[in-house]
């Protein structure tokens, strides 16, 4: 008998799109590691703040999901996450936690371990700190880190997915002047910093204190800096067939956590992060895109992560690839 063809992949696919932030986790986790078992490593994160949870993608390079609970001292380990993490990881596998016990509860973490897997806690008296030792997890031996506004999330998010797939500490401060323990941190490893945002993100005070040679990766607007990094760190300059791209809610107040979770999915298929808002493309998003110059013979790929991505961009991104 012939056998059926083989049918074509979606030139587009939305995954992670459920309206509740665990449940989103959980679908991406599903769409990035759908064998059960196949992971090593897990990361979790409370649900309601991103504080704890901006520099953990770059522990994502293990190709683990990051997964999400109910935060605060008296949250539990929501259901949907428990049987994830059942499914997705390997016996005898690490969940790390990524925060302070006011953040994941000490009873999420028993919760884990009666799973039968092992809890590894990183965290720090703030949220400058618990990226220390993120960074301390993720190597002993930086020759580069990336440096965010710890305040606001997109810069580091979208960094961090590059961040995911380089295994490059991510590090975070405030605006105004570079935080103290970042400053021993750099003093004590001297790693080239890229300091992501422009200078409302991070300001000429913070520039000054890291020193000449660091280098700004940054545009106009957050989807503009998204678009410097595709193009300065993934070295993305031109179109080729295999490019394959991650488009993520930028602005919203909830988008970062469907974001944050798709790091392991950008490390898997070496995919920047673009930013749209909810059914626009913000011109500099779009703008490159059509720079890059797709073609129906060579086209792109796409995911769209999360639920405030309107299906309208759907047509707009497929034009945009060459599909």
């Amino acid at each position: 008998p012939t056998p059926e063809p083989t049918p074509e992949p979606e030139p587009v696919v939305r995954i992670g799109d459920s309206p509740d932030i665990v449940r989103g986790a959980v679908q991406t986790s599903q769409a990035v590691f759908p064998e059960a078992g196949s992971a090593t490593l897990a990361l979790l994160a409370r649900d309601d703040a991103f504080a704890d949870s901006l520099a953990g993608s770059a522990l994502a390079r293990e190709l683990g999901p990051i997964l999400y609970t109910t935060g605060g001292p008296d949250g539990g380990l929501r259901s949907e996450t428990a049987r994830e993490l059942q499914r997705v990881l390997a016996p005898g596998s690490t969940v790390t936690v990524l925060g302070g016990p006011a953040a994941v509860s000490d009873g999420a973490l028993q919760q884990v371990r009666a799973l039968g897997f092992a809890v590894r806690r990183l965290a720090g008296a703030s949220r400058v700190e618990t990226a220390l030792a993120v960074a301390d997890a993720v190597t002993s031996h930086p020759d580069r880190v990336l440096l965010a506004n710890g305040w606001n999330w997109a810069d580091a998010v979208t960094g961090g997915a590059y961040a995911a797939a380089e295994r490059i500490p991510v590090l975070v401060t405030p605006s105004g002047g570079l935080a103290d323990p970042v400053a021993g941190y750099l003093a004590a490893h001297r790693p080239r910093v890229l300091l992501l945002g422009g200078r409302v993100a991070l300001s000429d005070a913070v520039a000054q204190a890291v020193g000449p040679d660091a280098t700004r990766v940054a545009g106009a607007t957050r989807a503009g800096t998204a678009v410097e990094i595709a193009r300065q760190l993934w070295g993305r300059s031109v179109a080729t067939a295999d490019d394959v791209w991650v488009l993520e809610d930028g602005y919203a107040g909830d988008s970062w956590a469907p974001a944050l979770a798709a790091a392991a999915l950008s490390a898997s298929h070496g995919a920047p992060q673009l930013l749209v808002q909810g059914s626009t493309m913000p011109p500099e998003t779009e703008g490159y895109l059509r720079e890059l110059g797709y073609e129906p013979e060579a086209p792109g790929t796409a995911f769209l992560v999360g639920p405030l991505v309107d299906s309208s961009l759907i047509d707009v991104v497929e034009g945009l690839l060459g599909q």
